[in-house]
Formats: C-alpha cells, structure tokens, sequence
C-alpha cells in the first residue's frame, strides 16, 4: 500500500531540504521513531516541489526514514545518492507489520533485508487480498498472519524444483507456499528465494 505525503511550504527548498507543514495524518503502518523535542524529521530519496503552488509531495516509495516530533513543523531531507534499496527494509511492508506485532515486525525486517539483498528493486504494495506483491519481478508475496504470528509466502516454482525437505507446499499454477514462523526460518526462505529469483529471471 502506497501513501503521498503532501506538504506546503512557505519558501522554495534549499540544498535539498525544505521546512514544510504537513496535510493529513500518517497512516498507522508508517509510524516512525518517535522524538519529544524539535520538528518532525522525513529523509527522502526524492520528493517533488511545485513553486506555483509551494506545495512538495513525497512518495512513501521513496522514504527513507522519519522521526515524528512536532506535528505542525516538518524538516523533509533529500538525500538523491541514498537509493530505495539502500535502505534497511521496504518501509510500507515491515510498517505494516511491526503494527501488527514486535514478533511479525522483527520477522518483516529480517525478510525484506535478505529480499533486497536478492533483488535491489524489491517494491513491495499491498492488494485487496492482504498479499503484499513485488511490482517488479513477481518470484514472491508474503501475507502476515496476525492470528498465527507468522509470514505466509508464495514462491514462483513448484515444489519439485527445490531442496526443502517438507518447508514448501505446493500452491497454485508454478508456485509454492510456506510459513515463516521464526527468525531461523527466515534463512531457509530466503534460500528459497533466491532460487526462485534466479528461476524467474533465467
């Protein structure tokens, strides 16, 4: 799931960095660091300035961090050199979940590090069906279970075409499904995924 931060500011921004106040609210998933003293603080890889409206817009696909402070008085940061997959986790997805529960954020942090790692132009968005999806290369989903505490995934490939020793199941048309339901299975899903990348991609 996407979110546009929308800002107006009152003076055109300077060497990247713009003093702005902030229109609406953050959705709940994309809360950030929370800090008690100075303004809200949002680095961007990119954002977008209109002068004849002094209004900047901001992508959640190109946030790079945020520290919520006061809520009327917002810095947003522009760092260009700084890519989306040179951040530490797809910020939307690991959000989402950390909201859900510390367990299911821990286990989203560890997936989307090891997935960047696999693919650098991971960009994952949510669909009506609660399945998040790469809008790049489809080789996988991952659905957080509240209920269950864990991560249900679908890999492109059948079963057959890995070494898993029980871990996938087979799932519909060329994919399989599993679980992440610790932190050590997150290692063995990402073997996995690799494969599945690679598969893909051939």
């Amino acid at each position: 799931m996407r979110h546009r931060f929308l800002f107006s500011v009152d003076r055109a921004p300077e060497g990247g960095l713009a003093a702005a106040t902030l229109h609406g609210d953050i959705p709940s998933y994309f809360r950030g660091v929370k800090s008690t003293n100075g303004p809200s603080i949002l680095a961007v890889s990119e954002f977008r300035y209109s002068p004849e409206l002094a209004v900047l817009t901001v992508d959640s696909n190109h946030v790079l961090s945020l520290v919520e402070g006061e809520e009327d008085h917002w810095l947003v940061v522009r760092d260009p050199t700084v890519e989306k997959s040179d951040a530490l986790l797809d910020s939307d997805f690991a959000g989402f979940c950390d909201s859900l529960s510390k367990k299911l954020g821990r286990l989203s942090s560890a997936v989307i590090e090891g997935l960047i790692e696999i693919d650098p132009s991971l960009d994952l968005v949510r669909k009506n069906s609660g399945r998040w999806v790469n809008l790049g290369i489809n080789f996988c989903t991952l659905k957080p279970q509240p209920r269950n505490q864990d991560i249900q995934f679908t890999l492109y490939g059948s079963p057959t075409k890995f070494d898993h020793g029980g871990f996938l199941k087979h799932d519909q048309n060329s994919y399989s499904r599993g679980w992440i339901k610790e932190m050590d299975d997150v290692a063995i899903f990402l073997r996995h995924a690799q494969n599945s990348y690679a598969m893909r991609t051939s």
